[in-house]
């Protein structure tokens, strides 16, 4: 594929701007690894002209992966389906044709150590997502009070220390969990490294659902942990880069450790390759896990191509790149 340049020619009447974003107009996989290059006449009575280095388009697939537990586990979105490991068929099962139900005890069985439920995801689901992801699940826990279940793994994306899960001997990766420390149960998120815990001071609340979500935002260096569509934690420095996760034990429902089990009921989990922001989070609680085609932009004026629902440079790049592609706006077919 021969790569195109698209030069966009922007006149500012000031010297004050700081920066802006050159949005290029209803994308395809066509267009990726194209190259796009801005030039600014900055006119103050002086016009001096900036052009900026080429920059490469990445193309955004949006939702890689959706689990929804209607009988099975299946990725509808992607080939990522899940495998159960039930070895007593007891512990585990589909409840309402829309949820997994892992009905673990507080603690492993003594008599029957391995006798417990959880589900084991491909290799690579988070490395591959570049360095943006947003993770999205919605899971109701049926015991949050139990001392001896302080945390309870919710999903671990990573490494476990000896490839082997149930020796408990630890890992390396991203994990969520309920934590049941001295000021109640809440929600929180392992980052690697030992890196700092992501928490909730909220409480999770037995037999009410949630909506966890983790964003990864590469391009600011930054993470956010957000509940029930409410910001809970961040913007936090990110430790790593994503495609450094060596993500071979990917689990739902258990992780490396044997700090306790989790008793829940998971109804969805997506993963994006998207770091989506706060009103999308929003939007994505307030429409519920059955909903994947949302906008938190109900009532966008006229001229705002980009769907922020505000009237931006950006809007003004978008407009000039698609003039500048095909002669007219809208999708150049």
């Amino acid at each position: 594929m021969v790569s195109r340049k698209i030069i966009l020619l922007l006149t500012v009447m000031c010297l004050t701007l700081t920066g802006s974003t050159l949005t290029i107009y209803n994308p395809d996989a066509n267009d990726e690894a194209y190259m796009y290059l801005a030039k600014v006449t900055l006119d103050s009575g002086s016009p001096s002209v900036i052009e900026t280095a080429p920059a490469s388009l990445e193309i955004s697939d949006g939702l890689v992966h959706r689990w929804s537990f209607s009988g099975d586990l299946t990725d509808s979105a992607g080939s990522a389906d899940g495998q159960l490991y039930d070895p007593s068929s007891s512990a585990a099962s589909f409840v309402d044709g829309s949820q997994l139900l892992l009905d673990n005890p507080q603690v492993r069985p003594v008599d029957d150590p391995n006798n417990i439920a959880y589900v084991t995801l491909p290799d690579g689901i988070i490395s591959s997502a570049g360095n943006f992801m947003t993770i999205e699940i919605w899971v109701t826990p049926h015991r949050v009070v139990e001392p001896s279940n302080w945390l309870a793994p919710i999903f671990a994306f990573g490494e476990d220390n000896d490839s082997d899960i149930l020796n408990d001997s630890g890992g390396q990766g991203i994990s969520g969990m309920l934590q049941t420390p001295e000021s109640g149960p809440s929600v929180g998120v392992n980052m690697p490294n030992g890196n700092a815990r992501w928490s909730d001071p909220a409480q999770a609340i037995e037999g009410s659902e949630f909506m966890l979500a983790m964003v990864w935002d590469g391009n600011k260096g930054e993470g956010r942990l957000y509940i029930n569509g409410n910001l809970a934690a961040g913007p936090l420095n990110l430790p790593v880069n994503l495609s450094d996760i060596n993500d071979v034990d990917n689990l739902i429902g258990h992780n490396w450790w044997s700090n306790g089990l989790i008793n829940a009921s998971f109804n969805e989990i997506r993963i994006y390759d998207w770091p989506y922001d706060a009103p999308w989070i929003q939007a994505h609680y307030n429409s519920g896990p059955d909903v994947i085609d949302v906008n938190p932009c109900m009532n966008p004026p006229e001229t705002d191509l980009d769907g922020d629902c505000q009237i931006t440079l950006n809007d003004f790049a978008l407009l000039a790149s698609e003039w500048l592609y095909c002669g007219r706006l809208g999708p150049c077919n």
